[in-house]
């Protein structure tokens, strides 16, 4: 549903055919739970890019999912025009922010519970 290799191709169904993949994974994984009583984890990472994860239909996705990894860090590095943080908790100005990405995510809907927030070390 964006960013990626320029050379990717886009589709309008890529949203719903992502919904449906998790969707059926979980449900994969779920029936090989029943054969051998492990618990399958079902994770994504999620980078902080709103255009990225806006368009995603959470409250069908959300569901298949243990938890969402947000990878709320590298928002500032080498390719910056200027010196910033790289991971701030809370934004200076117009900077995005750790704050920021979890309050949007927890504004799509998303429970707190399956929010797992990333720190660089």
């Amino acid at each position: 549903t964006g960013n990626g290799d320029p050379g990717n191709v886009e589709r309008r169904e890529d949203k719903d055919n992502f919904t449906l993949f998790l969707a059926e994974l979980r449900k994969q994984l779920d029936a090989q739970q029943a054969q051998d009583g492990h618990h399958y984890l079902l994770t994504i990472a999620l980078g902080l890019d709103r255009g990225a994860f806006q368009p995603l239909d959470w409250k069908a996705i959300t569901p298949s999912l243990d938890w969402i990894n947000v990878m709320t860090y590298d928002m500032a590095g080498a390719w910056s025009t200027a010196t910033d943080f790289n991971a701030p908790l809370y934004a200076a100005g117009d900077h995005n922010s750790d704050d920021i990405a979890m309050r949007s995510l927890l504004g799509l809907g998303i429970p707190a519970d399956k929010l797992v927030m990333g720190a660089p070390f």
